[in-house]
């Protein structure tokens, strides 16, 4: 049996029975014929009056060689319990998806996918396709789909572009037959039908780019990611995008006015940056800026010639006057000495470099081009993974409760990184080290390797900082504390081979060396590699240390 789309279809107003059951899957074949079919939100196949229940998407199971192809689905919404996908809640059988685009959300429990919720048996094959969905919980097999257990299952994917939950992917195939229309937030692939004037197949370069990764955590500016102060503050008063900006207030007495991140991004000086910014300005004839670091030199003073219109300003830039590390990005609002504010929104950096390879960065006329196709979204599928890792020690923000205090290890108010309260450990002259243990036992697998962050601070340098968990050698490793009265982080990658798995107490250690001085130690994460990433798959030290200000420490 065979549908064919003669029209546009807006299921906005109604609720969406999926199609096809576990009893009556949907075996047939049907053609989008290039249409669109946009605000369709599913209710359950047993009709909850919450919209939620099993096998639920566009089509609720298929198999026998199913056909869905030539589509566009925009704005979806699917809603379910178990087996929930953006197109179907169960694969039982063959089923083809082919030259289709669905753009939307999918909200379900378990076996959740962008495609589909579960494979259970026969072959997905999924060519030449569009797939945006957001809300993925279980994120496995980048989130598209769930593999049932039958040995008889298969995936086939090619020419198909992706976000899932803001994670950015694309598979092998080729894309020049897709349809890009500039200023289009995503390119369709063939077999669509799309309004606009300027086509263009999509390049190697251009899938590259769509796969970038923003490396701004909060570019998004949604209330949250920067250092508020006098002249600066979040609005929802005036937004490019999103629910929230930055206002940036400049006044007669000052040349500029600024505004700090709270996290440091990773620079490398050999590589090249591209950097874009939405603004807007109540006064004309000044202008915007960024530093990072926060030094000379800058990206560049851009001028802001029309005033109470949102711009974009963008930045090709290289960073060889610096050294390798962790800076905090600045943009500036510079008023010079005149009355007015400045809003600020919808901020990406990509690593050029990194993404394109040295010597293979684009230039910045073909970037400015492109730019509506990188996402804005600024994790990874690595970095999605350390974003919701799970921090093993349960009291490392050490707010009062969870560790063993002594005549020289105290909860402390008066000098803390975050959060409420910090340890204290202070070191003497009869005594060549100072330690603080959890009261909780962690449990350690000997085959599996850990990533441990804390932050300290020193009222002397010359000394140095350890971890031991269990609490026997071999430890974690001394690292030297260089710098006194500075709040710096110290980090590890180790295994554990030598001990035995269990449930063992970790232990800080101030080795003062015999001499008088206090350490404050806090947030403390310690994170199973090997059970995030999977064996043989964890990440190496300097990534982690790059990417570290991703992980919860509660």
């Amino acid at each position: 049996m065979k549908f064919k789309l003669t029209a546009n279809i807006d299921m906005s107003e109604y609720l969406w029975l999926p199609i096809g059951t576990e009893e009556r899957p949907f075996t047939a074949i049907l053609d989008g014929n290039g249409y669109t079919v946009r605000g369709i939100r599913t209710i359950s196949q047993d009709e909850r009056a919450d919209g939620r229940g099993d096998n639920s998407g566009i089509f609720g199971v298929t198999t026998a060689s199913a056909w869905i192809g030539n589509i566009y689905f925009e704005d979806v919404e699917i809603n379910g319990k178990n087996n929930v996908g953006g197109l179907v809640g169960k694969v039982k059988g063959n089923t083809t998806i082919s030259s289709t685009a669905i753009i939307g959300r999918v909200n379900g429990e378990t076996m959740t996918g962008a495609i589909s919720g579960q494979v259970e048996a026969g072959t997905l094959t999924v060519t030449n396709s569009l797939v945006i969905i957001g809300n993925i919980i279980n994120f496995v097999n980048e989130g598209l789909y769930n593999l049932g257990k039958s040995a008889s299952i298969a995936i086939a994917m090619t020419s198909t572009l992706y976000e899932v939950t803001g994670v950015r992917g694309a598979s092998n195939g080729d894309f020049t037959n897709w349809t890009y229309v500039q200023n289009m937030e995503y390119p369709l692939p063939s077999g669509l039908s799309w309004q606009g004037t300027i086509r263009k197949g999509l390049s190697t370069d251009i899938v590259t780019l769509w796969r970038a990764t923003n490396e701004m955590l909060h570019g998004d500016i949604e209330n949250e990611g920067w250092i508020e102060k006098t002249n600066v503050q979040y609005t929802t008063e005036q937004i490019y995008s999103g629910e929230g900006a930055l206002e940036l207030t400049g006044v007669s007495s000052n040349v500029e006015t600024t505004v700090l991140t709270i996290n440091k991004y990773y620079l490398d000086v050999n590589h090249i940056y591209y950097l874009s910014v939405y603004a807007k300005s109540t006064i004309a004839g000044v202008g915007i800026d960024i530093y990072w670091p926060e030094q000379e030199p800058n990206f560049g003073q851009q001028p802001i010639t029309e005033a109470n219109v949102w711009q974009r300003y963008s930045w090709r830039v290289s960073r060889k006057n610096f050294t390798n590390g962790n800076y905090q990005l600045r943009v500036d609002f510079d008023n010079l000495s005149k009355d007015g504010k400045m809003y600020v929104d919808d901020i990406i950096l990509i690593d050029l470099t990194e993404i394109f390879g040295a010597e293979n960065e684009p230039d910045k006329a073909w970037l400015d081009q492109y730019y509506s196709l990188i996402g804005h979204k600024s994790v990874s599928t690595d970095q999605l993974k350390l974003k919701t890792a799970k921090n093993m020690a349960t009291t490392g923000d050490m707010e009062g409760d969870g560790w063993i205090e002594t005549a020289n290890a105290e909860y402390t108010i008066e000098d803390v990184y975050s959060g409420g309260t910090a340890i204290k450990l202070t070191g003497t002259t009869s005594l060549p080290e100072v330690t603080v243990r959890t009261e909780e036992s962690i449990y350690l697998n000997s085959d599996h390797i850990y990533y441990a962050s804390l932050q300290a601070k020193s009222t002397i340098s010359g000394i140095s900082i350890d971890i031991y968990w269990g609490i026997a050698e071999p430890n974690f490793g001394r690292q030297n504390i260089s710098q006194a009265n500075t709040w710096q982080r110290y980090t590890w990658r180790v295994s554990r081979e030598t001990f035995t798995d269990g449930n063992y107490q970790l232990r800080i250690d101030f080795d003062n060396n015999y001499r008088n001085g206090e350490m404050i130690v806090d947030n403390l994460i310690l994170i199973d590699l090997t059970a995030i990433f999977g064996k043989g798959k964890e990440p190496d030290k300097a990534w982690l240390d790059r990417y570290a200000y991703l992980i919860a420490s509660g």
